[in-house]
């Protein structure tokens, strides 16, 4: 299911209080509480709340033609809606069950889309703040924490150093550079950086993973689990996904799902 997704189930026409309504309404009123939880998805999806909105607004959400307090007494009747006090702003606010079971994964995918913008944003600063740190250090010289420039006029010491430039250490440090922190704060060594790539990678792939595992009505403490987990892929959850529908013994997609997910891959040889 995607951000542009509202979850209504196939019994919607035929839920108890959605037969109520159509009494109230006439045979087409199913469709009021869907653009009902349309409007709110696209403009009211943090909390559901429909600050300061009258009957009339209500009735215009929902694309009733009818008498609008008509409207607003049938839905408050079958709590589709709650009223908001007039000390907290007056208005209507969706039922917290049909919030919960019809939007909430619009404010998690939006969620997991403000973390991404955020690790592109440190990605280009942490570029920057590196580009900064080695035009400045080229400028100053190579010794570590040296702050004066190079002069061209320094005298010939006496007694020149035995050790040249030329000279290679005895023992040359093995295993791969270790990454550290300069005296500016910015995070130099080994990587240059890369590693906010590779974070942002993961945080793509996890949210691809959770999209693909909530799809499959996994419950979101495994999706979190699972999603953490770097052999699991999205490419992986969409064929094990499959593989598990061609199955006609399977009457339970989500708990074969994250059954196979949890078993390491094989892969061919």
């Amino acid at each position: 299911m995607g951000i542009e997704d509202l979850n209504v189930p196939l019994h919607h026409s035929r839920d108890p209080r959605v037969v109520r309504l159509m009494g109230l309404f006439g045979d087409d009123a199913d469709i009021l509480p869907i653009r009902l939880w349309s409007h709110v998805g696209v403009h009211h999806w943090q909390d559901g709340r429909l600050s300061g909105y009258t009957a009339a607004e209500l009735r215009s959400a929902c694309g009733f033609r009818g008498i609008a307090e008509k409207l607003e007494e049938g839905l408050l009747r079958l709590k589709f809606i709650f009223t908001i006090p007039e000390s907290d702003g007056g208005g209507y606010s969706l039922a917290p069950e049909d919030f919960d079971a019809r939007l909430s994964h619009i404010r998690k995918f939006k969620a997991k889309g403000r973390a991404l913008v955020e690790a592109r944003e440190e990605l280009k600063r942490s570029r920057t703040d590196s580009t900064t740190y080695s035009s400045t250090h080229s400028l100053t010289g190579s010794g570590a924490g040296s702050s004066t420039p190079y002069s061209t006029d320094s005298p010939t010491p006496t007694n020149p150093p035995t050790h040249r430039p030329t000279d290679r250490p005895t023992n040359p440090p093995t295993g791969p550079p270790t990454a550290g922190v300069g005296s500016n704060g910015v995070r130099v060594g080994a990587g240059n950086g890369m590693g906010f790539g590779r974070a942002l990678d993961d945080a793509a792939r996890e949210v691809q993973v959770q999209g693909l595992l909530a799809q499959a009505d996994v419950g979101p403490e495994m999706q979190r689990v699972l999603s953490h987990r770097r052999d699991i892929t999205p490419a992986r959850v969409e064929r094990e996904i499959r593989a598990i529908q061609g199955d006609p013994k399977v009457d339970n997609l989500a708990s074969v799902l994250v059954h196979r997910l949890q078993q390491v891959e094989r892969r061919p040889r």
